[in-house]
């Protein structure tokens, strides 16, 4: 959208997801559930047909909302990230980082670490933009670097493998285009 001059689309669909996520974990006290769960086991629990009910607790953690706040640094949406800051400070951001970039293209990597952290309660616009648009392309497989369009193909098929630096990585193409 942004390609195509359509900056404030993209901004207002950015920043409702974000509002989503923290309204789902913030006020309704549910979260997202995992990315790690199947798309029908998902369906299944939101319509209560699910064959063994999902006791985990995915509320204050999201997999995405790291992805989403490093976009909006990268566009320079410095006010809405204020506004919003301190109810995102509350959920930990989740990321599952394989031990061997080849293990991205596995259903279920067995080598790795599930990395989780809260962002600080302050925060420098100047380092998180910094950060934003910091990529170390070493961390990328080689295949997607090559062939980045399969990145969004990657994540139709394993959403649990949307790994904050392919984000980066695929918005920097994008944009560079």
């Amino acid at each position: 959208m942004k390609k195509t001059g359509k900056d404030e689309e993209a901004h207002s669909i950015l920043l409702r997801l974000i509002n989503s996520i923290i309204h789902i974990n913030r006020n309704q006290k549910v979260g997202l559930i995992s990315p790690y769960y199947e798309v029908e086991t998902v369906i299944r629990n939101y319509i209560g047909l699910v064959d063994e009910p999902i006791y985990e607790t995915f509320v204050d953690n999201s997999y995405s909302l790291g992805s989403l706040v490093t976009l909006v640094a990268r566009y320079g949406l410095r006010d809405f990230l204020a506004s919003k800051w301190r109810p995102i400070t509350h959920i930990q951001l989740s990321e599952f980082i394989p031990k061997y970039s080849w293990e991205t293209f596995l259903y279920r990597a067995e080598h790795g670490k599930l990395e989780t952290k809260f962002p600080n309660q302050t925060q420098s616009w100047s380092r998180l933009v910094e950060e934003a648009n910091k990529i170390n392309e070493k961390e990328l497989p080689k295949g997607l670097k090559e062939y980045p369009q399969f990145i969004v193909l990657l994540w139709l098929v394993f959403p649990h493998r949307m790994r904050l630096i392919l984000v980066k990585f695929f918005d920097k193409i994008i944009n560079e285009a």
